[in-house]
């Protein structure tokens, strides 16, 4: 049988990994709002982004 310090170090390692996948989608998720906003609103911005450097 486990012991109960180990399950709780363990749960809180998954929750750990958890939250930090989430923040990661949120960021990607906000970038990709800013990036359809700057689409919709016909911005500078966006069209500097889609140029390319040769």
């Amino acid at each position: 049988m486990k012991d109960v310090n180990a399950t709780e170090q363990q749960t809180s390692a998954c929750l750990y990994d958890l939250n930090k996948e989430l923040q990661e989608f949120e960021t990607w998720m906000k970038y990709m709002n800013y990036k359809l906003f700057l689409e919709h609103a016909h911005s500078n911005d966006y069209y500097t982004q889609k140029k390319f450097y040769w």
